[in-house]
This record gives C-alpha cells, sequence and structure tokens, in this order.
C-alpha cells in the first residue's frame, strides 16, 4: 500500500470527506485530491497534523510503520444513492489492503438494533481495533472479512452505531472466551474518535478557516469584523457535523455577506 492509497482509506474510515479534512487542516480540497492520487505527498508537517487526526502514527501515512493499534473508525457513507457505489467501491479496494500491510486478520462482529454492525478486529486473539459500520456499509465490512478469521456474536439488538460504548466493550471484554481485546486503548480512540465528540471541534475549525480564507480577499474595518461575528455565530449555531460541511459554500457565503456590506477585495 502506498502513501496515497493510505491517507484515502483512513480518511474514509474516519469519516471525513475531501473537504472537511482540507478545511480542518488550512488547506485546499485539490491538495487533498493530489495526496490521494498519489501525484504529490504532503509535506511532514501536513502527515504529522493528518496522523492526529486519523489516528495513527506519522510514520504510517509515509512508510506503512509503525502499524497500526487501538484504532476507533466510524466511516460516515455519502448520502445520495449516486455516491454511495463509488464509496463502497473504494473501501472494497482499499480496506483489504490496509488490513493485509497491518497484518489484522481476524473479527468479531455483532449486529446492532439500528441495522449497523460492530467489528472487533485484531491479529490473531488480540484485538486492538474497532469498527462501527451503519446499515449501509454492513455487507461491505462483512463480505471483507470473508474467509478471513471472522466470528459472529450475536446481536446487540437496543444498541446503535451512535450508542456503543464503554459499557458493550466492557461486556465484551468479560465474556470473550478465545480473545482478548485492549479494552482501555480501544475506549481512548472510540472517544476521540466519535463525531459527537469532536464536532464542535472540527466545525469551529472549519469555520474559522472558512471565514479567514474570504476575510483575506477584502479590506474590513471594525464594523465589519463584528458584523461578521456575528454570522459566524449563527453559522456555528446551525451547521450540520464537520463531514457533511462545504468550506467552499461557506467561504461564497462570507464573499456575499461582504460585499452586500460593501467592503472591497484587496
Amino acid at each position: 500500500m502506498d502513501t496515497a492509497g493510505r491517507i484515502k482509506i483512513l480518511r474514509l474510515l474516519n469519516g471525513y470527506t475531501q473537504e472537511a479534512i482540507a478545511a480542518l487542516l488550512g488547506t485546499s480540497r485539490p491538495s487533498i485530491v493530489v495526496w490521494e492520487s498519489g501525484k504529490h505527498p504532503p509535506s511532514p508537517e501536513y502527515v504529522i497534523r493528518l496522523a492526529e487526526m486519523v489516528g495513527v502514527e506519522p510514520g504510517y501515512i509515509s512508510y506503512g510503520s509503525p502499524l497500526i493499534s487501538c484504532c476507533a473508525w466510524i466511516p460516515a457513507p455519502p448520502d445520495r444513492p449516486q455516491n454511495l457505489s463509488s464509496y463502497i467501491r473504494d473501501m472494497k479496494i482499499l480496506f483489504p489492503a490496509l488490513l493485509d500491510e497491518n497484518r489484522l486478520n481476524a473479527c468479531r462482529f455483532s449486529r446492532l438494533g439500528d441495522g449497523g454492525i460492530m467489528i472487533l478486529i485484531g491479529r490473531g486473539n488480540e484485538f486492538s481495533s474497532l469498527l462501527l459500520a451503519r446499515e449501509s456499509l454492513a455487507d461491505c465490512f462483512v463480505s471483507t472479512f470473508d474467509g478471513l478469521n471472522t466470528v459472529e456474536m450475536g446481536n446487540f439488538e437496543r444498541v446503535t452505531v451512535d450508542s456503543f460504548g464503554e459499557d458493550e466493550l466492557s461486556f465484551i471484554a468479560r465474556h470473550a472466551a478465545d480473545f482478548s481485546i485492549d479494552h482501555s486503548g480501544i475506549w481512548h480512540a472510540l472517544v476521540k474518535a466519535r463525531p459527537g465528540a469532536r464536532v464542535k471541534d472540527d466545525v469551529l475549525n472549519i469555520l474559522f478557516t472558512s471565514f479567514s480564507f474570504a476575510l483575506q480577499e477584502y479590506r474590513v474595518d471594525s464594523d465589519g469584523i463584528m458584523e461578521l461575528g456575528d454570522l459566524f455565530a449563527r453559522k456555528y449555531r446551525t451547521l450540520p457535523p464537520a463531514g457533511k460541511i462545504s468550506s467552499a459554500a461557506i467561504q461564497t457565503e462570507v464573499r456575499d455577506f461582504l460585499d452586500k456590506l460593501g467592503y472591497q477585495k484587496r
């Protein structure tokens, strides 16, 4: 697996769109496209920041080492059905390659009450990674593990992708008969991965970056800054999760807002 493939699959597994991760990194979507196409790798500075966002060591993104451990992934499939097929195609190509490279050759999974699936992933009988997949992706991930050391553990009928948490992890750890799980490591990773836990920081970063990009193009006085502050607050209260935000759309809105106020471009 090369750097481009690692960046793309880790972005997908962590529920980021290209635009969202570009805004969080303070770069542009075309830069992400270039990285994922393999035409040019990110600079070391971006590798370090990207690795923190997707829960791996920087060396893994660039060199495939050290191997992934203690990760929690919650992919966010596209809302539009026409985009879902290409999304699943990318997953089916890249996810098995990531598993192979990291010697992740076993899984234990349970169906959830919302149609989603919980998958513990490990090496041999030691499990240290967790994947929570929504219903539209459940079969895609189950089929990925065909032929490997795969065991279905029954259902968590009262649990959803969004509610799966420490109680369920503790229950599995207590009743695991033929394997062990890194309970604290997975739980720590899951807390970081939760969209609900990170969404406010992610939204704030995307908003700030988008407003900053647009603001740099205009000569704005203190009154304009105050007006922008009010717009910023309104956008923050009403925006969707970070993975569904369009940084380009926000920048356009800020430009239109400044144009209506009569401010001139630099």
